[in-house]
């Protein structure tokens, strides 16, 4: 199985679409590392496991870039607690992470390879799932190394 295959839609992108994408894990990991690294979000004043599996589990529920976002955006507005923290702006997470998903698409650089709109979505959207499973994963390593 290639690392893109995660879902079924992913089986209809193009061999060169899936190698574009496989050629550039490396850089969607870093990504990922990146904002986890900046924002500090394995703090216990940031995400708990439970909103970075939630986000996880939104991206691989829908195949809707802007869909995704607006549950960015709605997060971002929400607040938990009786303090009314905003985990979701902690250390601009919600910001730099609509950055990310908006900067996927252009890493990728599908002009070259002549593919229509559908299927730039598509790839687009693997991409997404990739640096979010990443992000998922080196979250949960920071918040236990961290002991938060």
């Amino acid at each position: 199985m290639s690392p893109v295959s995660l879902r079924g839609d992913a089986s209809l992108m193009s061999q060169k679409v899936q190698m574009k994408i496989n050629s550039k894990i490396d850089e969607i990991v870093e990504k990922a590392h990146k904002i986890v690294e900046e924002t500090k979000i394995y703090s216990k004043e940031g995400l708990s496991p439970t909103q970075v599996r939630n986000l996880q589990n939104m991206a691989n529920a829908t195949d809707s870039i802007e869909a995704l976002k607006n549950y960015i955006y709605y997060q971002m507005g929400r607040s938990r607690g009786k303090e009314g923290q905003k985990e979701w702006l902690f250390g601009g997470f919600g910001k730099k992470l609509l950055r990310d998903l908006n900067e996927l698409g252009s890493l990728l650089d599908l002009d070259m390879l002549n593919v229509g709109e559908e299927e730039r979505k598509m790839a687009h959207m693997q991409a997404i799932r990739l640096y979010l499973g990443f992000l998922a994963r080196y979250y949960t390593y920071k918040k236990e190394a961290s002991g938060t």
